[in-house]
């Protein structure tokens, strides 16, 4: 009997050991990294150089798939698909697309289940006219819009942080919906050029990408935190402070890297791992001037404070998602 348990107690250790070995020997196989985006996006520019760093790092050959199809639907699906044992990462534009398949469709996953490695890439939403437009100022351009005498056009990406901001606002201000009439696009190059074309009278849109037509466009307000060095426009907060009106942070794109709840469960000193290996890789100096040399993010946030945003984000879209269908 005695024999017996010191033989199982070996076996145990011997176990123990031999995972301890096999985690710490992570990786030992090719990574990859799924983007559900075509190619040539923000976010698989940005996570194919990500990958050239990453590969150093960590050691091993990084592999992208793009998986693109009914906004990141398709490739956070096939993510999911895989084995979630650190093999295979995630990197996307977390919200809005994430946060909007999940809210609009029946998805068999929720917010809950991805864990952000870092959010290393955040835009912000700016509202512009026309360079030649007799509007100069917000509150100008809301007053015409609660007056009705004109109907005036606003140029909007579907869903978008930028749609959801406009409609809270012209919910705050009071302003019918037959005052406006919204015109989509599936891409911000098309939405910029109905207004550099004045086929619309204003947008609403990501900062990043407008400055290619900053020359074109006359920026009435940003929506951040600080007045952005970038464009000659007042804060979208410091405006409406002055009616004392105040509306919820509406976060602009936000894009980075995750793993599922159940690889880090599962495996959490991998998981451990791979954070490691995003903190070192973006605190070197050669990286970041790659990243801001290509106009990529490249702050380091954790995971602890990229899910806190990434969630408040989503109870944000989650509580005003009614007014996205109005």
């Amino acid at each position: 009997m005695f024999k017996k348990t010191v033989i199982f107690i070996l076996f145990i250790y011997l176990m123990m050991f031999s995972n301890f070995l096999f985690a710490n020997n992570y990786p030992n196989k090719t990574i990859n990294i799924i983007v559900p985006f075509g190619k040539g996006g923000s976010t698989d520019r940005m996570t194919k150089l990500m990958a050239k760093v990453l590969k150093d790092e960590l050691k091993q050959y990084i592999e992208i798939k793009n998986k693109k199809g009914e906004g990141t639907l398709l490739g956070t699906k096939y993510f999911l698909k895989q084995p979630q044992d650190g093999y295979t990462l995630f990197a996307s534009t977390f919200s809005p697309y994430l946060t909007n398949t999940i809210l609009s469709r029946k998805t068999s996953y929720g917010i809950e289940d991805f864990e952000i490695i870092n959010m290393q890439w955040f835009d912000y939403d700016l509202i512009a006219v026309h360079k030649n437009s007799s509007f100069n100022d917000l509150l100008d351009l809301f007053d015409e819009l609660k007056n009705g005498s004109k109907k005036l056009k606003v140029a909007l990406m579907y869903r978008s942080s930028g749609h959801l901001l406009l409609k809270i606002l012209l919910e705050k201000f009071s302003i019918p919906k037959e005052n406006i009439k919204i015109v989509f696009f599936n891409g911000g190059e098309k939405a910029r050029q109905s207004l550099i074309d004045k086929k619309v009278d204003f947008i609403v849109i990501s900062a990043q990408g407008s400055s290619n037509v900053k020359e074109y466009i006359k920026t009435l307000a940003v929506s951040k935190s600080k007045r952005a060095k970038k464009w000659d426009a007042p804060t979208l907060s410091s405006i409406l402070s002055k009616i004392n009106m105040q509306i919820p942070k509406i976060t602009g794109s936000m894009r980075g890297f995750g793993v599922s709840k159940e690889f880090k469960k599962n495996y959490p000193q991998r998981y451990e791992n791979l954070i490691q290996a995003f903190e070192n890789v973006l605190a070197k100096k050669r990286v970041q001037t790659i990243l801001r040399n290509n106009n990529i993010g490249y702050i380091w946030l954790g995971p602890q404070k990229s899910n806190e945003i990434l969630r408040n984000s989503f109870k944000i879209f989650q509580k005003y998602n009614h007014l996205l269908y109005d």
